[in-house]
């Protein structure tokens, strides 16, 4: 099974992103809105029949020679649409009531969320490895600046880091090395904690295994002892379990393979690597004894 990934826990920092460019959206919407003119209600019916008669009541004024005066609002004394109308004790200039369509906000914020959301998840790989690669740089350049407070654990986190790159053979060149040097690791473990010592041992070389499996080509007798290995320093190791049930697999011994994975989904029965493992030893299982069954019979 690989080691964990690091990027693995940038989860949270995807959901800020997203977040953050979801506000950004909304801040541009709203600051838009606030310079929008938006649409205006039709005026009523008896606001219609005030302005007819304030219009007839004008031309009457105008046969009879008098001067023309001030129209009235046809829309109320204190209605904001008319120019010069009164609202309250101040004055209200024509079509002050402002704003934007709240659907079409909506529709335009939905719209910028996805699009960057959509480019996010495009350029996702890419950034993904960049941050990987960063991750390792920043490791190397400790053994370069601070080589005298390097510890055999960063070492091993540098190999694991080479994994997920993927970069096995840089991985194996950096659990080597840790390995001839555990005795330095296991002074910086707590001395009352044989099994925290047992099972630093068994990650190692199931870490070890794994880069040698991912090689060009395989080692895989080699990869196979470093396996077995891991669970001798810890048997219920699940990942290392795991690792030997995959071999065996391959090897077409299903019924093995199906006893170990067994093991393996005692102590970790939520794993999906183990599930899959073990679903596959079952169906190779159950083909094996059928071609049996057949060529028996």
């Amino acid at each position: 099974m690989p080691p964990r990934r690091p990027w693995q826990g940038r989860r949270p920092i995807r959901t800020a992103t997203v977040a953050a460019a979801a506000a950004g959206g909304a801040a541009v919407v709203l600051r838009w809105s606030l310079a929008a003119p938006g649409f205006v209600a039709a005026p009523s019916i008896s606001a219609s029949s005030s302005l007819a008669s304030g219009l007839v009541g004008t031309q009457l004024l105008l046969a009879d020679g008098a001067a023309s005066p001030q129209p009235a609002n046809p829309f109320g004394a204190n209605s904001p649409l008319f120019e010069g109308g009164v609202s309250g004790s101040d004055s209200a200039p024509l079509f002050s009531e402002i704003g934007t369509d709240p659907y079409f906000a909506g529709y335009l914020l939905g719209f910028v969320g996805i699009t960057l959301f959509g480019i996010y998840s495009v350029t996702k790989p890419f950034w993904e490895q960049r941050w990987l690669q960063e991750r390792v740089n920043n490791a190397k350049l400790k053994f370069i600046t601070a080589e005298s407070s390097v510890t055999p654990e960063d070492q091993y986190e540098l190999g694991r880091l080479y994994i997920a790159l993927p970069d096995p053979s840089s991985a194996l060149a950096e659990f080597e090395e840790v390995e001839e040097e555990f005795d330095d690791m296991r002074r910086v473990l707590d001395p009352e904690d044989a099994m925290g010592a047992l099972a630093a041992r068994a990650m190692l070389h199931n870490s070890k295994g794994f880069a040698l499996t991912n090689l060009e080509p395989p080692r895989t007798a080699q990869a196979r002892r470093e396996f077995v290995r891991a669970v001798t320093y810890w048997p219920e190791y699940p990942e290392g379990l795991l690792n030997i049930g995959r071999e065996l697999i391959k090897r077409k011994r299903y019924d093995v393979a199906l006893r170990t994975l067994n093991t393996a989904m005692k102590w970790q029965p939520g794993s999906d690597f183990i599930q899959k493992a073990t679903e596959q030893a079952k169906n190779g299982l159950e083909e094996q004894e059928y071609e049996s069954e057949y060529a028996s019979s």
